[in-house]
C-alpha cells in the first residue's frame, strides 16, 4: 500500500485545487492512502469527512503571508520621480520593515515541520503543487529525508515572478528568456523591492535541488522550463487528466469557451482579455 502525500496552498479553490482532489480520489480508488497538507480550507467542512487533512496556516511561522497586509501600501507608493533604490528606502522606512524578508524561499521552522509531517505520516512520495505560501521548505525537508518527490506545474511560479508569463502592463505574452525586465512590465509591485535575477535563479537552484520530477501540464510549459535551464532529464508532461465517469464527448456542436476560474478577481479577467486578442 503506497502512502502519497499532497501540499498545496487550499484544499479547495479552482482548477489546481480540483486537479489535486481529482487524482487523489483516483488513487485512493487504486489503494493508495492519500493525505493532504494545506494552507487553509475554504467551503463545506462536512466534504471532508472523508479526508485525511492537515492545515498549516504558514504565517505562523513565516512571514511572507504577511505579503497581503502590506500589498496596498506597496503599490501605491510606486513613483517614478525618483530611482528604485531610493524610493525602496522611503517604503521600508514608511512601514518600519525590511521588505526583502517577506519573499524568502526557505524557513527553517517550516521545514522542521515538515519534516514532523513526515516522520508522522510516513509517506511514500511527496507531491507538491502550487506551495509557495510555503515557501520551498516542503521540498527541503523531503529531501532531508530522501522521500522521492514530485512538483506538478499548474503555473509558471518556477520561471514568472508573477506566474503568469503575461506582461500584465500591455496584456501580452512575455517572451523573455531572462528575469532582467520583470519589475518593469508587472504590476507586482513587490519586485521593485528585490531582484527578480537573483530571487528566481535562487528559487530554480532550490527547485532543481529538492525535487527528482517537475511535471509539466503541458508541452509548452515544458519548452518555457528549457528555455530558463530547468534540466530537461527532470521534466515530464503529463496532461491534466478528465474523469470519465463524470465528463464523456459531447454529440453536439462544439462550441468554443473561455473559463474564467475566479472571475472576480482583475487578473483572471486579464488573462480573458488577452485570450481574445
Amino acid at each position: 500500500m503506497v502512502r502519497v502525500l499532497q501540499i498545496n496552498t487550499k484544499f479547495f479553490g479552482a482548477g489546481t485545487e480540483n486537479v489535486m482532489r481529482s487524482l487523489g480520489d483516483v488513487l485512493e480508488k487504486r489503494g493508495c492512502v492519500v493525505d493532504y497538507v494545506v494552507n487553509s480550507i475554504d467551503g463545506n467542512k462536512f466534504t471532508l469527512k472523508d479526508k485525511s487533512i492537515i492545515v498549516m496556516q504558514s504565517a505562523k511561522y513565516h512571514i511572507t503571508r504577511l505579503i497581503k497586509k502590506i500589498d496596498f501600501a506597496i503599490r501605491f507608493s510606486y513613483r517614478n520621480d525618483i530611482p528604485v533604490e531610493e524610493e525602496n528606502n522611503l517604503l521600508m522606512k514608511k512601514l518600519g520593515v525590511n521588505l526583502k524578508q517577506f519573499y524568502g524561499l526557505d524557513s527553517k521552522i517550516l521545514v522542521r515541520k515538515f519534516r514532523d509531517i513526515y516522520v508522522s505520516r510516513q509517506p511514500d512520495i511527496v507531491h507538491a503543487h502550487n506551495i509557495l505560501s510555503f515557501t520551498l521548505s516542503p521540498l527541503i525537508a523531503a529531501k532531508q529525508l530522501n522521500l522521492p518527490t514530485l512538483v506538478t506545474l499548474h503555473i509558471f511560479w518556477p520561471i514568472c515572478p508573477s506566474s503568469t508569463l503575461i506582461k500584465l502592463d500591455t496584456l501580452t505574452h512575455c517572451n523573455y528568456k531572462n528575469w532582467k525586465y520583470c519589475s518593469y512590465h508587472c504590476s507586482c509591485k513587490f519586485l521593485r523591492f528585490l531582484n527578480p535575477t537573483n530571487y528566481m535563479k535562487n528559487l530554480k537552484k532550490i527547485l532543481v535541488n529538492n525535487t527528482d520530477i517537475l511535471i509539466a501540464v503541458s508541452n509548452f510549459m515544458k519548452n518555457k522550463l528549457l528555455e530558463f535551464g530547468y534540466p530537461e532529464d527532470k521534466i515530464v508532461v503529463i496532461h491534466n487528466g478528465v474523469d470519465t465517469e463524470k465528463f464523456k464527448p459531447s454529440k453536439t456542436e462544439i462550441l468554443s469557451l473561455i473559463h474564467i476560474s475566479e472571475p472576480t478577481r482583475p487578473l483572471y479577467i486579464s488573462y480573458a482579455v488577452f485570450c481574445l486578442k
